[in-house]
């Protein structure tokens, strides 16, 4: 025997202490699944009395689809040791769920192969992670989404236009003489004609087109399902929409933008780099014959 294994026979009150009073919940489940021992934290986390714990199957406080095979199904398994670290959901006895982190380890008791379950709430830091996220979606300014993601979505996009053999249709947007509002009215003044801008957007476009902020004054605009066709039709919906936020403005100038077509074509495939070149010089030929 080490002195590890010793100091823990002989201090068994305080490292009965120590488990209890973990900030994780701990759990023991013996070979046919039942949770034989519980700690306090348990009893908190799952909002079930220790009495209500112990005996009962484990998988019952998991939300799980195949349950936690936790069972030894043969004899010659027992020497086998398990090792893993799973997120899942806690089903608390309020019908709450709660986000966890499960870690599992063996042990050999009185010749009997158990499972120690450590489960940590991780509920905090999986609302962390999703505005982390969420953060690098959406253009903080606008609230439309991010360039980077944007392009992300409109390569899925172009794939699924292949899968499918429908068109996609991209437009390239920029705000005619937006550099003059900056200098003239000040950044904040900028900001908010963005803003009224992508708000024109999503409330003339369908639930879904993709818009996103390529930067600065830029916008990229796609519209899966649509061909060059409609595109007169998206232009003069968007133009008088336009004309109608500057009939309520109370501003000594006026918002106006170009923008620029291009079609993706399952039968003529271009890359998205390319589509977004064609949309461009597009763009920038309204904005020149202006």
């Amino acid at each position: 025997m080490n002195k590890t294994e010793g100091f823990v026979r002989d201090n068994q009150d305080i490292m009965h202490h120590i488990v209890s009073e973990a900030n994780d919940a701990i759990l023991l489940v013996n070979s046919q699944g039942e949770i034989t021992f519980c700690n306090n934290m348990a009893e908190k986390m799952f909002g079930y009395s220790r009495q209500e714990i112990l005996g009962q199957q484990v998988n019952k406080f998991f939300a799980l689809e195949n349950g936690l095979e936790l069972q030894n199904k043969e004899t010659e398994e027992k020497e086998q040791t398990i090792d893993q670290i799973m997120e899942l959901l806690v089903n608390k006895k309020n019908g709450k769920k709660i986000s966890v982190e499960l870690s599992l380890s063996s042990i050999l008791l009185n010749g009997e192969r158990h499972i120690i379950g450590i489960v940590r709430d991780i509920t905090q830091r999986k609302k962390i992670e999703s505005k982390l996220k969420k953060l690098a979606r959406i253009d903080t300014l606008t609230g439309c989404y991010s360039r980077r993601y944007g392009l992300e979505l409109v390569d899925r996009q172009i794939k699924l236009s292949n899968r499918n053999q429908s068109p996609l249709l991209l437009a390239f947007f920029d705000i005619d003489n937006f550099k003059q509002i900056n200098d003239r009215y000040g950044h904040i003044e900028g900001d908010t004609v963005l803003m009224k801008v992508t708000a024109l957007f999503k409330e003339q476009l369908r639930e879904v087109d993709i818009i996103f902020r390529m930067g600065g004054d830029e916008f990229l605009l796609a519209f899966p399902g649509s061909s060059l066709r409609e595109a007169s039709i998206i232009r003069k919906r968007l133009k008088e929409a336009l004309v109608q936020l500057n009939s309520k403005m109370e501003k000594d100038y006026s918002i106006q933008f170009s923008m620029g077509f291009a079609e993706y074509s399952p039968d003529k495939p271009k890359d998205l780099d390319e589509l977004i070149s064609i949309a461009d010089q597009e763009m920038y030929k309204e904005k020149k014959s202006k």
